[in-house]
């Protein structure tokens, strides 16, 4: 009681500035004394065990400095001391780690953190605090010790998703910023152009793990493909209309020396250094062939397989290539059609839109002779003699399949010409009647009123009904009378059917080449060729349509046959009219789809 009486006391007193100033004085030149100084610092420590008074100490001091600190010239003073305290190495270490352990327990409170974080944000607007702040970082990450402890609280702080997106995105809104100045973007392709300089096989090494990393992701391959068609195409419309036009103002007009194939720029490379690194036992492989700017180029399908030290099958050395063409056999189509063996039906018709041909209905393979037609033709003297030849089916139809002005002496030299030369000129004269088992429609079912509109060069163009009807020169029906064959069972079709390609002779045996060719590879080869006797023969390529079409389906019939397993069951009508049936024959594996590869077929097992 008396010692709360006497604290309110002086409490009051202090109120009075004189007083206050007295006693200041008095206490001044009590501490002079040590004995007095320690004693009151041992009253202190005792005191500050209590945590109220050490608190109200605290708040006291902290109060009194508010105050103080309000006079400028208080603050300089203070400023400057601090200054000069921080010069010695000690007090600057124990005021960082005063400061830490203050920090750290501040930060123990969400609301201060907070506070902090939009501080922080608040000065980072700032250049210079931004600049001293790397400038800081950079010094201090000289320390080993300091590194470590970073990259440690890194990993810990890795480990939280959300904090690795938000890192992901940071890096990335980064460099953005970073590679839009065009300088910056200079610099970092000289920096990885250098360091792939330098460890070129680890670095190509990690980049393929990162990527093959990355592309698991199918956003990532999404966002990659999306690029890759940007770069090509172009991002708006009125770009990619300008690449295109670009590309398609020069033709396939590169040839490569391997296989003599037509390409456009983008798929040939010069084969300079190529053929410097290529070994002596694949140089075959090279023709030095040169076409644009006279330079010998080659195709990635053929420097892909010569790089594996393998025949490219497309190869010339590998037996890809048509015969010599003599004079002889530089024949019209009409001409052609009077000395084939085979004859092959077809009706091509004009697009309504485009003008592009079109081959409707099947191709009738239908065998002929040739020594009645060349019979009938007048043995004129002159070379350049011509008479008008109409093509029928049936001498009895009124309308021709096909009217030209022919050359009956040039007819004879080219048959001459294959019969000294051609591997077909001992044939059957009748064709066996199991070699018509593929095809649905025969020769002699052909309506006679249909009317069939294209190009002349084409073997069923109808004349149009206001013409005349085909009364006048020689009228020629080599076909009447005979059973088609199929092209299927038919191998030697294509050769009899159109000897100024072939020139009578057979493709090569995939037995007598190095590298097995399938037909449809074939078929690839003869329309790139820089020889455009296959592409500029509008019939030969429907032919090679039809060929296709059919062993495809053969191909997938005889697969379903040998795989079905029917145990007995049987099917009626309909079932296999029922779509539920027919879908549960197919996930059984008891039916297939084989007419779904082929355009213009519908999906039926």
């Amino acid at each position: 009681m008396e010692r709360q009486r006497e604290f309110v006391a002086k409490r009051e007193a202090r109120k009075n500035e004189d007083f206050k100033k007295t006693e200041l004085a008095a206490k001044r030149e009590v501490r002079k004394d040590k004995n007095y100084r320690r004693a009151e610092a041992e009253s202190k420590k005792s005191q500050r065990d209590n945590p109220d008074i050490r608190q109200m100490e605290r708040q006291r001091e902290l109060a009194a400095k508010r105050e103080v600190r309000k006079d400028t010239n208080y603050r300089r003073a203070e400023a400057e001391s601090k200054k000069s305290q921080r010069d010695n190495p000690d007090l600057r270490r124990m005021e960082r780690q005063r400061e830490f352990v203050a920090k750290r327990e501040a930060r123990k409170n969400e609301d201060f953190n907070r506070r902090e974080l939009a501080a922080k944000r608040e000065a980072r607007k700032n250049e210079d605090f931004n600049r001293r702040e790397l400038a800081a970082k950079r010094e201090a990450r000289k320390n080993e010790n300091f590194k470590r402890n970073e990259t440690k609280k890194k990993k810990i702080a890795r480990q939280d998703e959300n904090y690795r997106k938000h890192e992901s995105k940071r890096d990335f809104h980064r460099k953005q910023e970073y590679r839009s100045h065009p300088e910056n973007l200079e610099n970092e392709r000289l920096k990885k152009q250098s360091s792939r300089q330098k460890n070129l096989d680890i670095d190509r090494c990690y980049e393929k793990t990162v990527k093959s990393t990355k592309r698991k992701n199918i956003d990532f391959t999404d966002h990659e493909k999306d690029l890759k068609k940007k770069r090509t195409h172009g991002i708006t419309l009125d770009t990619c209309i300008r690449n295109f036009k670009k590309k398609i103002n020069e033709g396939p007009t590169y040839i490569c020396t391997s296989c003599h194939q037509t390409w456009f720029c983008d798929s040939v490379v010069n084969s300079k250094t190529i053929k410097m690194n290529t070994p002596a036992n694949m140089s075959h492989c090279f023709t030095n062939f040169k076409s644009v700017q006279h330079i010998e180029w080659i195709c990635h399908t053929c420097l892909n397989a010569i790089k594996r030290q393998k025949i490219p099958r497309f190869a010339i050395a590998n037996k890809m290539g048509f015969p010599q063409k003599p004079k002889e056999l530089n024949l019209y189509p009409l001409e052609e059609r009077l000395l084939s063996l085979r004859i092959p039906f077809m009706q091509i018709r004009q697009l309504p839109r485009g003008g592009q041909l079109s081959v409707k209905g099947n191709v009738v393979n239908v065998p002929v002779e040739v020594q009645p037609t060349i019979n009938s033709l007048p043995h004129t003297l002159e070379k350049s003699g011509t008479i008008s030849v109409k093509l029928k089916k049936k001498l009895e139809f009124k309308k021709c399949d096909f009217s030209e002005n022919g050359r009956p002496f040039a007819v004879i030299c080219a048959l001459h010409y294959l019969m000294r030369t051609s591997d077909f000129t001992e044939q059957e004269d009748n064709q066996d009647e199991n070699d018509s088992d593929d095809d649905s429609d025969h020769f002699s079912e052909v309506d006679e009123s249909e009317t069939h509109v294209g190009n002349t060069d084409t073997l069923l163009d109808h004349i149009p009904d206001d013409n005349p009807l085909c009364d006048a020169g020689l009228t020629f029906a080599p076909g009447e009378g005979q059973r088609p064959i199929s092209l299927y069972s038919d191998p030697d079709a294509e050769y009899l059917s159109f000897p100024t390609i072939f020139c009578g002779q057979r493709r090569p045996d995939n037995k007598d080449r190095s590298v097995s060719v399938h037909y449809t590879d074939i078929v690839k080869w003869e329309l790139r060729s820089m020889d455009r006797r296959v592409a500029q023969s509008v019939p030969n390529i429907f032919f090679k349509l039809k060929k296709i079409q059919l062993k495809n389906i053969s191909d997938k019939v005889n697969l379903a046959l040998r795989r079905c397993q029917s145990e007995g069951k049987k099917w009626t009508a309909k079932d296999v009219l029922n779509p539920n049936t027919v879908n549960d024959l197919v996930r059984l594996d008891e039916g297939y789809y084989i007419f779904r590869s082929l355009r213009n077929f519908s999906s039926i097992p």
